[in-house]
């Protein structure tokens, strides 16, 4: 685990400003190089080049029944003999609950020194016996932490002013010419490097298998948060509203004319309707505002990571278990509109009612001691005050937020 000391001379040194090699192994503890390949396997995102062409074929993404990178490899080689091929894989952290907890409890103290991340933050891997990366020399928009764990891991990069001077460095294979103006960072297995966000860089090999993961910290990148906004502001809609909203459009006496209109006539009348009825009913202000706040509370409590992957809940193996917090992971909450509180943890976000006794039970939760489930279900703030809310939360309510609360890892079943 990288301590404070560690995290303080980096910022200083390098974050956001200068590549690196770290003599650091970040590997997790007692973590095999077979837990990683089963990581890439679960793992949601595979992208599969055959040279430079992206091919996605099933064929050639592994498998559990390759049981290893080497096999895996040896495979691929049968299927595209004097080949080279990259498989780029992303969202590790989905894969494994113990995984996301060590790389966010990991990074808390660098968090802690440069602020809450901007963008979002990723875990990916990279597997193949390319000589240079597919897609040639560019830069994204993130920082990268990557750590090799089959060969050496080869970055060459570049300043970010250079590729304004030279536009076409941009996704070159054949980058000789601009070589001299470069520098070479290697890395073992052990050992990691680092580079900022938008330095111009390309992996490059030897033939041989190379397998590395990586941590990516995105900058904020507007048209991905307003892709993102749009989707779920669209997704609850019509969970919530869909039947009202189709009544709108469906229903609209405007809309319908006797006979009816060829249909380049009515278009201009559906526009207008169709903009109206997105304007005023779908993003509102309070829509997109509710968005944004559950989305930030979320990325603080995940740094930027997915959520957390799920666990079911345990089985009842007393009347009355008790439960405990994970200090490492707190318990945020949030006080929305009227009535209402964002309660989130390791990047999951529940909405409940705002209610003392409900904050009561989450500052017991918080002091981290074992509390027996039923203690909590039926207590009440020993401080009764005026409360604009006339919503006392049930029984049913605090038990399924404590079964929320269990179910993404934010609190457990213990035993004394």
């Amino acid at each position: 685990m990288r301590d404070q000391d560690f995290w303080n001379t980096f910022t200083q040194l390098h974050w956001a400003q200068q590549a690196t090699r770290l003599e650091s192994d970040f590997t997790p503890p007692n973590t095999s190089i077979e837990d990683f390949f089963r990581w890439v396997v679960l793992a949601p995102q595979k992208r599969f080049f055959r040279g430079s062409d992206l091919v996605q074929e099933e064929s050639f993404f592994p498998t559990l029944a390759d049981r290893s990178f080497e096999q895996y490899h040896q495979r691929i080689l049968q299927l595209l003999p004097e080949t080279e091929y990259s498989l780029v894989v992303g969202g590790l952290e989905t894969t494994d609950s113990d995984l996301w907890k060590w790389v966010v409890q990991t990074l808390t103290p660098l968090h802690q020194i440069v602020g809450s991340p901007a963008g979002f933050s990723e875990i990916s891997a990279f597997i193949g016996n390319y000589s240079n990366t597919p897609f040639g020399v560019h830069q994204d928009r993130s920082g990268v932490l990557a750590m090799p764990l089959i060969g050496t891991k080869r970055m060459r990069l570049w300043p970010r002013e250079y590729g304004l001077a030279h536009p076409d460095i941009d996704h070159s294979h054949q980058y000789e010419a601009f070589t001299p103006d470069s520098f070479l960072l290697e890395a073992t297995p052990g050992q990691a490097l680092y580079w900022p966000s938008e330095a111009w860089h390309v992996a490059e090999g030897d033939g041989s298998l190379s397998v590395s993961w990586s941590i990516g910290f995105w900058d904020a990148l507007p048209v991905r948060i307003l892709y993102e906004a749009t989707h779920e502001i669209v997704r609850l809609a019509l969970e919530e509203e869909g039947s009202v909203l189709s009544s709108l459009l469906l229903e609209d006496k405007d809309l319908v004319s006797d006979p009816p209109l060829p249909l380049p006539d009515s278009l201009p009348k559906v526009q207008c309707r169709l903009a109206s009825v997105l304007r005023d009913h779908l993003f509102t202000s309070p829509r997109i505002q509710h968005y944004l706040q559950t989305e930030s509370l979320r990325r603080e409590t995940s740094l930027g990571f997915c959520p957390v992957p799920l666990q079911e809940t345990q089985s009842e193996t007393t009347e009355d278990p008790l439960l405990q917090t994970d200090p490492r992971f707190p318990i945020q909450t949030l006080e929305i509109r009227e009535e209402h509180l964002l309660v989130s943890a390791l990047g999951h976000v529940i909405e409940t009612v705002a209610h003392p006794n409900i904050l009561y039970i989450l500052e017991r939760l918080s002091a981290n001691q074992p509390i027996p489930r039923q203690s909590l279900i039926q207590c009440q703030t020993p401080f009764p005050h005026e409360w604009p809310t006339s919503s006392t939360p049930s029984p049913e309510d605090v038990a399924n937020l404590l079964d929320f609360l269990e179910k993404i890892h934010a609190i457990q079943k213990v035993c004394l």
